[in-house]
């Protein structure tokens, strides 16, 4: 009987031991603070990120320091995923070809000046601000007195009139 009590010890030293060696061990650097004095404020602004604090009010490296070592042994928090995934991208406007044909007669109109429309008192008014440096796309469409008005507001730009003659509006 005494032997099989010491069988049964021997067997549950040995199981005890195997259990201490396949543990891993802690070692005494993992739970040491780390010298928060000879780091950047850089590196103690992400512990207390890490840990989801803030130093409001922070002026000097001493106070990140003293923060640093009071929420050191908090747990780290899980940062939320930042992916693209999570912004919403701008709706891109779905432009047809009638859409696009307008827009890039309208960035004409602004680089090379205004098409003729047909009506010579509406096509010198829209030249003459043309080439005073107004530029503008859509003059075809507008009532002619309100190009007048715009010409005048715009320091009375002379025109010629049909006659040949040169007139203030």
């Amino acid at each position: 009987r005494g032997a099989r009590v010491m069988r049964g010890w021997l067997k549950f030293a040995f199981i005890a031991l195997l259990a201490l060696l396949a543990t891993p061990q802690c070692r005494a650097e993992e739970h040491e603070m780390p010298d928060f004095k000879t780091m950047k404020i850089k590196e103690l602004k992400a512990i207390l990120a890490d840990r989801g604090q803030e130093c409001r009010g922070c002026a000097e490296k001493a106070d990140y320091v003293a923060m640093a070592a009071d929420v050191w042994s908090l747990p780290i928090v899980e940062k939320p995923a930042t992916g693209d995934e999570t912004k919403e991208k701008p709706a891109e406007p779905d432009l047809n070809d009638a859409d696009q044909e307008r827009i890039r007669r309208m960035m004409d109109e602004m680089q090379n000046g205004p098409r003729p429309t047909g009506d010579p008192e509406r096509d010198a008014i829209l030249k003459k601000l043309h080439s005073s440096g107004i530029k503008f796309s859509g003059g075809e469409g507008m009532p002619l007195d309100q190009l007048r008005n715009l010409e005048k507001a715009m320091g009375n730009i002379k025109t010629k009139k049909q006659g040949g003659g040169d007139d203030e509006l």
